[in-house]
């Protein structure tokens, strides 16, 4: 999907882009927290699809410790 225009019309990846835009960064956790009516996995796949098309870049990683 390289379609700027498919990527950006989505309404899932439009509430993303918009939440994003109120804050210098976010986790997705927090993007979870603040758009509660898409499941976990759906935003996941959305903000994955942003970052594939340079729409979204990730600044740092921390990886969850296993128990």
């Amino acid at each position: 999907m390289n379609d700027i225009n498919k990527i950006m019309l989505n309404p899932i990846r439009m509430r993303i882009i918009q939440t994003m835009s109120t804050s210098k960064s976010s986790t997705a956790s927090e993007l979870c927290e603040k758009i509660k009516d898409v499941p976990r996995t759906t935003m996941y796949r959305h903000i994955n699809t942003l970052i594939d098309n340079n729409i979204l870049s990730i600044v740092s990683e921390k990886k969850l410790e296993e128990v």
